[in-house]
């Protein structure tokens, strides 16, 4: 019912539907370390993405245009693009924050688990409140990694399988109610991305 999709559909979903809408346009933010308790400009931040066809981070710049460029704290250490532009050097458009967990739902590439991986510093950090105990990783195209236990992995993939069974279904079938199922996977999957 209309209802339940207007609570539902929030601002942290729609985020993570931008996700599903134009991965792999992902930037991973990098704030640098305050010294002395000196606040961090905006242009000390760097944003990393990666070139198409390769999983080497290259520097990029948000234009002065992008609302983002000008801030100094974000939400999240990941934003979703929709343009990219070159003139000086390599400029991002239209940037918006993502939660890491919309990346590993939504984002389109492959999941990959490497194990005892997350000895060393993990650029995408911890999630789901690493408790250092468990040294797994789970990566987003070889590139984006995010140190789990295998026991959230798996989950994080059964979650992933079953929304995109439900969006699928909904694609091809734009006018039939979610089931009841698909209604509580949706309220999860919301309330998942809210948290991050």
């Amino acid at each position: 019912d209309d209802a339940w999709e207007a609570d539902v559909l929030k601002f942290p979903l729609l985020r993570a539907l931008l996700v599903a809408a134009l991965y792999p346009q992902i930037v991973a933010v990098e704030m640098p370390v305050s010294k002395n308790g000196k606040k961090v400009s905006a242009e000390s931040i760097k944003f990393l993405t990666r070139e198409e066809g390769s999983n080497e981070p290259v520097t990029v710049a948000l234009h002065p245009s992008c609302v983002a460029s000008k801030q100094v704290h974000f939400t999240s250490p990941y934003l979703i693009y929709h343009e990219r532009v070159k003139t000086t050097r390599v400029y991002l458009r239209d940037a918006t924050p993502v939660s890491p967990c919309a990346l590993l739902l939504f984002g389109g590439g492959a999941l990959v688990s490497e194990r005892g991986a997350g000895k060393g510093p993990s650029k995408g950090g911890s999630w789901r409140g690493d408790t250092g105990e468990d040294n797994d990783v789970i990566s987003l195209d070889g590139w984006i990694r995010f140190r789990c236990p295998v026991s959230t992995q798996n989950l994080v993939r059964d979650v992933r399988a079953q929304l995109n069974m439900v969006l699928k279904h909904k694609i091809e079938s734009p006018k039939l109610a979610f089931s009841d199922s698909a209604k509580g996977l949706m309220e999860a999957v919301a309330q998942l991305v809210s948290e991050g």
